[in-house]
């Protein structure tokens, strides 16, 4: 295995070069894998982490891992983990399903974590979407009679304290936020 790692303005950028053999065996956890080379880029900014992954469904647990990471070392309690784990879920397989079909663009997912709130923020460059936009799904009705999609963005917008969307500089940005201290 050969390994580099450099200082970019972006922060820290390590790149390990890996026979296609040990793939399946020293892949660990919080990196992707490109044609053979792995790639971790991450951003630390006082208690603010940024990682940027392919949005695809097979790095689902990558990105669900890095939250994890975070959300403990914040010391979360474990019900606002799950429910923020459940969040992250849904927005970046809607990310990996729908924002650059039918191709792969990249997801950035940021964590700051700070006066007692979690905030994580998506962007991608895929088509302009705001799920926000979204008629709710009439939950009244039985499951039969629904229309399909939308419960997804439902329950993050009813499971988190806030929810923001914006198209920035050729960008969707989503934002969710939850209080992770207990204090109301």
């Amino acid at each position: 295995m050969f390994s580099s790692s450099r200082r970019t303005s972006g922060g820290l950028l390590r790149i390990q070069h890996i026979c296609v053999h040990w793939l399946t065996f020293a892949i660990p956890l919080h990196y992707d894998v490109i044609c053979g080379i792995i790639i971790e880029r991450r951003k630390q900014e006082g208690a603010m982490k940024k990682t940027e992954i392919a949005a695809k469904d097979d790095n689902l647990y990558i990105v669900t891992d890095f939250i994890k990471e975070q959300l403990e070392a914040a010391g979360c309690p474990r019900k606002l983990q799950m429910q923020l784990q459940l969040a992250v879920e849904e927005i970046f397989v809607n990310i990996a399903n729908y924002a650059y079909a039918p191709g792969t663009g990249m997801a950035g997912i940021t964590v700051d974590i700070s006066d007692g709130i979690a905030k994580i923020t998506f962007e991608d460059s895929g088509a302009p979407f705001d799920p926000l936009a979204k008629e709710a799904p009439d939950i009244t009705l039985p499951a039969n009679q629904r229309r399909i999609g939308g419960l997804g963005i439902f329950l993050v917008i009813k499971t988190m304290d806030h929810v923001s969307y914006e198209y920035r500089n050729g960008k969707n940005v989503l934002t969710i936020e939850k209080r992770v201290d207990g204090q109301a």
